[in-house]
């Protein structure tokens, strides 16, 4: 086969379109996610409780899923705050690993130990 000047330059903006565009599609992983379960510290009021547990049923992740420092204190402080939470102080967060009960799958999530900061 001959290859002319112009069929090799056709040839070569293809080539380098096609892994452009393929790197559009691998960026989802960029944008995941893990679940958040929120636990009440040990001598948290029954309404202080009742409030995590709301929280629980709203299903809240953190973005992305591997997050720490800073930005974790802040993304948790102003999302259980967005969610309903009031009055309450992060006091630790942990990721951890557990198994679906129905898949027999592991997952991560991330375990919040809040306390309440009302007097």
């Amino acid at each position: 086969m001959i290859l002319s000047r112009r069929s090799f330059l056709k040839m070569a903006g293809l080539t380098v379109v096609a892994a452009a565009g393929a790197s559009m599609f691998t960026g989802c992983g960029a944008f995941s996610t893990t679940p958040i379960k929120v636990v009440a510290a040990k001598d948290s009021t029954k309404e202080f409780q009742a409030a995590v547990a709301e929280l629980n049923k709203k299903k809240l992740v953190v973005w992305p899923a591997d997050a720490n420092g800073a930005y974790l204190n802040s993304f948790l402080m102003t999302n259980l705050a967005a969610n309903g939470l009031s009055g309450f102080a992060v006091e630790k967060a942990e990721y951890k690993t557990a198994t679906d009960a129905e898949t027999g799958k592991e997952y991560k999530y991330l375990e919040v130990t809040v306390k309440s900061t009302a007097k």
